[in-house]
């Protein structure tokens, strides 16, 4: 196996030999990313852990930003698991199934931490001030959104505009609901599939959403924003009513959407105003409001 031929590097794009290079992966950066270099240029790798010598495709190479995948692990981490998707750095969904889910909320905790304390460098954090939420890394998701080309349904292979398809197990960040309702789904003339589950699952692009949050329900208008994780939203809730330090007081919500983060802190507060730009969501923030008796919300 051969280092990549030298290139000049006053270009843009450039020739490696087969389209491949070997790096060592240096170091974790956001996205799921490592760093690695060749040539005195600096390569974003995707797979890989830090400590790991790596055999790579070129996905993306300009003169900002050059992006490449793992095909073969030449000196492996004793950090590295077997993935278990079959279609892992094809599709661009997922950047961490080479890793624990554990190694993967450490990791991200410290790149906040970098983050943080490098711009905030006079009330820096450590590790011990930050509590973590965490669930099932599996079947969490409450959405998708599926591309649709001749019939076939999946989603965009890394870097590019071409259909994966859905593996036949369907993906494993969505649950047993939406993975048999994207097989089932019949496009028309639509290139795109938008799905959503809570009581079941719907078209969220043609239907509003409806979700029970512990003693209150929140609609939400077509198309409409709403929190991802399904077994986090409560307790990503019930953190931030932890976080008020006194009952009674007056909140102003910045990007408040249709009103979920008000209606759980409403109880806790003497009033609140919302603000938002989207002037649907501030509509259906009014109804819900008036839907759970919240009268202190604006």
């Amino acid at each position: 196996m051969k280092l990549p031929t030298e290139y000049n590097p006053g270009k843009e794009s450039h020739s490696f030999e087969n389209n491949k290079l070997i790096l060592r992966a240096e170091k974790w950066v956001n996205n799921g990313y490592c760093l690695g270099y060749f040539n005195e240029e600096t390569f974003f790798i995707s797979g890989a852990i830090p400590g790991e010598l790596v055999e790579c495709e070129i996905v993306s190479y300009t003169k900002k930003f050059k992006q490449v995948k793992v095909i073969q692990i030449l000196e492996p981490s004793k950090d590295r698991i077997p993935i278990d998707c079959d279609i892992f750095l094809v599709c661009g969904g997922c950047s961490f199934r080479h890793i624990s889910y554990l190694k993967e909320l450490e990791l991200k905790k410290n790149l906040f931490l970098n983050e943080f304390n490098h711009k905030f460098p006079s009330s820096p954090l450590d590790k011990h001030s930050i509590h973590i939420l965490k669930g099932s890394e599996l079947h969490y998701r409450n959405n998708v959104q599926f591309k649709i080309h001749n019939n076939k349904k999946g989603f965009y292979k890394i870097g590019t505009n071409d259909l994966v398809p859905l593996p036949e197990r369907g993906c494993l960040n969505l649950p047993k609901e939406l993975n048999e309702s994207i097989k089932k789904y019949k496009p028309q003339t639509e290139k795109e599939g938008k799905l959503r589950f809570s009581k079941e699952v719907i078209n969220y692009e043609k239907e509003e959403s409806e979700f029970v949050i512990s003693n209150f329900k929140i609609r939400v208008p077509k198309n409409g924003f709403f929190q991802i994780n399904r077994f986090l939203t409560e307790p990503w809730l019930e953190e931030i009513i932890n976080f008020l330090p006194a009952d009674n007081l007056d909140i102003l919500e910045l990007f408040s959407g249709s009103g979920l983060i008000s209606h759980a802190v409403s109880s806790k507060c003497k009033s609140l105003i919302g603000f938002e730009i989207e002037s649907k969501a501030v509509e259906y923030s009014k109804e819900n409001a008036k839907r759970n008796g919240a009268s202190n919300l604006e």
